[in-house]
């Protein structure tokens, strides 16, 4: 059980480094809000050379000094359009956003811009959101639906006052009819019983003059039989013999079909069916998957290996357009037994800066790490990159290459087959980006600057 505990809080304490280690305090400085941003290449030069991030680029920490570019991006409430000198990011079809609270580019849920019409692509890099435009017309529309959303506020506080009013009206004048009726009643029963004496009276009067007038018995018993049949004929009468069956009738209940999902690991070695009923995001699912599989939550995540996605917890699945059924199951021990660099000597974690002595590994730059916060540093940083490795945090310049990001964090099968598809990914990715940035370049010096007066 403790080494549960100490697991968990040791997987919260590098979530929160790494989160940290994603912060650009320098691009707060250069945040200015547009009415609108550029819309195609030329404008977009401009707009950069304008903007001169370059100069900051030598001076920032935050990223390489050619990642550190130029953005138009909506802000995170996404009601406004910001420009700002900040690093790269690859988004995940999503609209780009910048969070001067987190103080970077966000990658979160709500805008997909891949069901929009023209749909942007499932990975592109953050400063090529001019490509994009339908991500800034969701301003207008923001607006718009705060605008409605407060007529629409007054008019139900209007038509609540007005209902109110009526019912307390209505109330009052039921209210009034009430003690009218009521007197109303008590007089009509009181002429009613009136009514029921008299009519009484006269029968017992016209039965003394009947007895009176038939003075022969024959005639009585006549009138006696006939109003016996008379009395049977109006009674209720039963049928002999006769009684109403009862009919049983089988009553069937609807039971709804669960929809059953296949999902399957990246190696194969693992495959289960699973329903998503009660099941609204991913967390929610590796919930379910976790049980049925018998495997600790943190080890069984949802992943897209072809675009090199780990889908977040907080992710709707209605909003994907498929729901996931790629799945990366975990190495739940990644400490080596027969680690040469294992020794009982005490040093300082690069990544974590923590003192570690047991279950930790010397990278080929030198320095130590434990494989826990390799790992984490590895799934945080590697899907959102441009490089086929990582760098080593104090180094700068050393890269710790994929096949040694594998051996040391001992990954798993899964693990592997995923991380060497994004490192893949992106070494292509970043091919086609120094292409596209030389070409835009050698443009950009041949384009006249535009005024700010453009812009506003």
């Amino acid at each position: 059980m403790e080494v549960y505990v100490l697991s968990f809080i040791l997987c919260i304490g590098i979530t929160l480094e790494t989160s940290f280690s994603l912060l650009c305090p320098e691009s707060i400085p250069t945040v200015s809000v547009m009415s609108r941003c550029p819309a195609n290449v030329k404008e977009w030069a401009s707009a950069a050379e304008r903007k001169s991030c370059g100069q900051l680029r030598k001076i920032q920490n935050c990223s390489k000094a050619e990642n550190f570019v130029y953005h138009c991006v909506l802000n995170k409430d996404a009601t406004q359009l910001l420009e700002v000198c900040a690093p790269r990011f690859f988004l995940m079809g999503l609209c780009a956003r910048f969070s001067e609270v987190n103080k970077r580019i966000i990658n979160e849920p709500g805008l997909d811009c891949t069901k929009f019409d023209p749909p942007c692509p499932a990975r592109f890099p953050s400063n090529e959101s001019y490509k994009y435009q339908t991500c800034y017309r969701t301003v207008g529309k923001s607006q718009q639906q705060k605008e409605s959303l407060h007529e629409s506020t007054l008019f139900i506080l209007y038509v609540a006052v007005g209902i109110a009013g009526v019912i307390i009206l209505t109330s009052l004048i039921l209210l009034l009819l009430g003690f009218k009726l009521n007197w109303i009643k008590c007089t009509c029963k009181r002429s009613s019983e009136e009514e029921t004496g008299q009519m009484v009276d006269n029968a017992e009067s016209e039965v003394l003059l009947l007895k009176n007038v038939l003075q022969d018995k024959d005639d009585i018993e006549k009138v006696v039989i006939e109003n016996g049949s008379l009395s049977k004929c109006n009674g209720h009468t039963k049928e002999n013999g006769t009684e109403k069956g009862q009919v049983d009738i089988d009553q069937k209940s609807d039971v709804k079909e669960e929809k059953m999902i296949q999902f399957r690991s990246l190696s194969g070695c693992t495959e289960t069916r699973c329903s998503l009923k009660g099941v609204r995001t991913i967390g929610d699912l590796r919930n379910a998957l976790s049980i049925k599989l018998q495997i600790p939550r943190p080890f069984v995540l949802a992943v897209d290996k072809e675009n090199g996605i780990i889908f977040k917890d907080e992710t709707v699945i209605e909003t994907l357009k498929h729901p996931p059924t790629e799945l990366m199951i975990g190495n739940q021990n990644r400490k080596k037994d027969d680690d040469e660099d294992d020794d009982e000597s005490v040093k300082d974690d690069v990544i974590s800066n923590r003192r570690i002595t047991s279950g930790k590994c010397r990278m080929s730059c030198g320095h130590f790490t434990a494989p826990d916060s390799l790992y984490e540093w590895t799934k945080e940083k590697l899907p959102c990159g441009t490089d086929k490795g990582l760098f080593c945090p104090k180094c700068r310049c050393w890269r710790w290459e994929i096949d040694e990001l594998i051996l040391k964090c001992n990954m798993s099968r899964d693990e592997t087959i995923f991380y060497k598809h994004v490192a893949s990914l992106n070494e292509r990715t970043a091919k086609e980006l120094e292409k596209v940035w030389r070409k835009e370049k050698n443009k950009s010096r041949s384009l006249p600057v535009l005024d700010d007066e453009y812009f506003a």
